[in-house]
C-alpha cells in the first residue's frame, strides 16, 4: 500500500478536486475512496489489514482487491489533471508536469484524427522544452511536427524540424550516454569499500568519456553528470579535497540554471558536501551541511531522510551524542515515520538500537531519550525485523552484533556463544576483503574474546594485531557502507573490553 499512501499524499498536497477523481462513481464508493485517500496522506498505517479494517472489509477479499486497482487508477487519472500552475513548487516544475501532460495530449489528439489541434499543441510544448531542456519531450515534438510537414508537402517546414530532430537525437543520445556513466559508478560505488586500481582506472576511462560529451553539446543534464561522476572518482581516490572543490564547481554550473531546479540541486551538493565530510570526520562543516539539507529538502522526502542518516552518523562517528540524539529523534518523532517504508523502517530501529546501547552502557544520559515513552527491546526488534533477516552480507550482520552488545552490556556472556557462532559462520561464508573488512575484522575480536573467555588481559593480547588494522588509515571507514558500521569498530572494542 505504500505507493498508495505515495499517490494520496500527491493528490491532497495539489488539492485536487473530489469530483474530477470520482466522477461516475456512486456516492458510497467515492466516500470510500475519499475516506482512505485521507487517511493514507495523513500518515495513517498503510498497512493492508489496517485500510481494510478502516473500510469494514476483508483484506484477502476480492472486494477489497477491486477496491485497491479502482483507487489507483482514479489517482492515476487524477495526475493528469493536477493544476500544478497554482501549486508546483517551481516555474521547471510546473513546465515539466505541464511538458509531459502534453506530449500525451498530442498523443491522444493524433489518435482521435485531430491534426491541426495536435501541430498547434506541438508547436507551443516544443517552445517550452527547448527553454528547459527536456530533450526527450522536444525531439517527439520535432518528430511529430516534421512527420506533418512531411505529408503535407511542405519541404521549408519539414527541412526545419529534421534539423531540429537531429539536434535533439544527438543531445539525447549524449545524455544516455552520461547518464550510463554515471550509473556504472553507482554500481562500482555500492558494492565496494576500499577501491582498487582496476577500479580506479574503469572511473578515470568513464571520466574520460564524458567529459568530451559535456565538451561536445554542453546542456544541463551532461553537466550535472559530469560533477556527478568526478564527485565519485574523487571519493574512490579519497582525494576528498578535490571532492569539494568538484562540488564548488557544480555550484556554479547549477547557477547559470537558476530557472531550473535550483533548490533541489542545491540540497544535492549539500548532501554530498555532507557524505564527504562523514567520510572525513569533520563535524562543524557536516552539520552546517545538514542545516541546508533541512533548508533545501522536503521534510518528507526521500532525499530528507538520507541527509538525516549521513548526519547521524557524522554525530555517532565523532562523539556529537547529543546532536546524533536530537538528529534519530526528529525522525522518530516524525509523523510519517512507521510509513516511510520497511526497509527504511529497520533500518532506523537499528539505528536507534545503536543509540539506546550507548545509553545502556552510561555513554549517553537516559534523559537525551527526549519525549520517547518507550525503551528499546532488542528481543522485540530481532522477532520484528523482516526485510534484513536474509541479508547476511549487511544488515543482519550489524543487527547480530547488536544483539550480542547487549548481552554482553547485561554481563551476559554466556548467552552470547549461539550469536557469536552465527557471526563466525557468517564471516567465513560472507566476508572478504573488499566492501566488508572492518566488519570481518571486529568479527575475528569478538570471536577471539569468547575463545578466551572474556578474560580482558589475554583478549588484548590476541588482537592487538586485528585492532592496528581497524585504526590502519589504510581501512578507514567510508561512508558508502552504508551505515553499518554505527558506532565506529574501535569505539565498540573499547566498550566490550571496559565490560569484561
Amino acid at each position: 500500500m505504500e505507493n498508495l499512501a505515495e499517490l494520496a499524499k500527491i493528490i491532497t498536497r495539489h488539492g485536487q478536486k473530489k469530483i474530477e477523481i470520482w466522477h461516475g462513481i456512486s456516492d458510497k464508493a467515492g466516500n470510500d475512496y475519499a475516506k482512505t485517500i485521507d487517511y493514507l496522506s495523513h500518515d495513517g498505517d498503510c498497512s493492508e489489514e489496517a485500510v481494510a479494517n478502516l473500510l469494514g472489509m476483508d483484506k484477502n477479499s476480492s472486494r477489497f482487491h477491486s477496491f485497491k486497482h479502482q483507487l489507483k487508477e482514479k489517482m492515476y487519472t487524477g495526475l493528469l489533471s493536477i493544476d500544478y500552475e497554482v501549486n508546483a513548487a517551481s516555474n521547471y516544475g510546473r513546465s515539466m508536469v505541464e511538458c509531459s501532460r502534453n506530449e500525451h495530449g498530442i498523443r491522444v489528439l493524433l489518435h482521435q484524427s485531430a491534426i491541426n489541434a495536435a501541430i498547434d499543441l506541438a508547436r507551443q510544448t516544443l517552445k517550452k522544452a527547448t527553454k528547459f531542456e527536456f530533450t526527450d519531450i522536444a525531439l517527439y515534438c520535432a518528430q511529430m511536427l516534421r512527420r506533418s510537414n512531411s505529408i503535407a508537402g511542405n519541404k521549408k517546414e519539414y527541412q526545419k524540424y529534421d534539423k531540429e530532430c537531429e539536434k535533439y537525437l544527438a543531445i539525447l543520445q549524449n545524455e544516455e550516454i552520461s547518464a550510463r556513466c554515471l550509473e556504472q559508478l553507482y554500481v562500482t560505488n555500492v558494492n565496494r569499500n576500499a577501491y582498487n586500481a582496476e577500479d580506479i582506472k574503469e572511473a578515470h576511462e568513464l571520466l574520460t568519456k564524458l567529459a568530451a560529451i559535456a565538451g561536445e553539446l554542453p546542456n544541463y543534464r551532461t553537466g550535472l553528470n559530469l560533477y556527478r561522476v568526478k564527485g565519485i572518482v574523487y571519493l574512490f581516490e579519497r582525494d576528498f579535497k578535490a571532492a569539494l572543490a568538484n562540488w564548488d564547481d557544480y555550484d556554479r554550473h547549477i547557477d547559470r540554471y537558476k530557472n531550473f531546479e535550483f533548490e533541489n540541486r542545491m540540497g544535492e551538493s549539500a548532501m554530498q558536501r555532507l557524505d564527504i565530510y562523514l567520510n572525513m570526520h569533520d563535524f562543524e562543516n557536516g552539520k552546517r551541511c545538514a542545516g541546508l539539507c533541512d533548508t533545501f529538502f522536503s521534510h518528507d522526502s526521500i532525499n530528507w531522510l538520507f541527509a538525516k542518516e549521513l548526519f547521524f552518523l557524522l554525530a555517532m562517528h565523532s562523539k556529537n551524542y547529543e546532536e546524533a540524539g536530537t538528529t534519530i529523534f526528529s525522525v522518530l518523532e516524525h509523523p510519517g515515520y512507521r510509513n516511510i517504508g520497511a526497509n527504511k523502517y529497520e533500518k532506523w530501529e537499528l539505528y536507534r538500537g545503536y543509540f539506546y546501547l550507548l545509553i545502556e552502557v552510561g555513554k549517553v544520559p537516559k534523559e537525551i531519550r527526549n519525549n520517547q515513552k518507550t525503551e528499546f527491546r532488542i528481543n522485540k526488534f530481532m522477532n520484528e525485523s523482516h526485510v534484513y533477516s536474509k541479508d547476511k552480507r549487511g544488515y543482519n550482520t550489524a543487527i547480530l552484533i547488536l544483539q550480542v552488545l547487549f548481552l554482553f552490556a547485561g554481563q551476559k556472556f554466556a548467552k552470547a556463544t549461539g550469536k557469536i557462532e552465527t557471526l563466525r559462520r557468517y564471516n567465513a561464508r560472507h566476508f572478504n576483503k573488499g566492501r566488508f573488512y572492518r566488519t570481518s575484522i571486529f568479527i575475528k575480536m569478538i570471536c577471539i574474546a569468547e575463545k578466551y573467555n572474556y578474560n580482558r588481559e589475554e583478549t588484548q593480547k590476541s588482537t592487538s594485531a586485528l585492532y592496528n588494522l581497524l585504526i590502519d588509515p589504510a581501512n578507514n571507514y567510508s561512508s558508502n557502507q552504508e551505515g553499518i558500521e554505527v558506532i565506529p569498530y574501535p569505539e565498540l572494542w573499547e566498550m566490550i573490553i571496559g565490560l569484561m
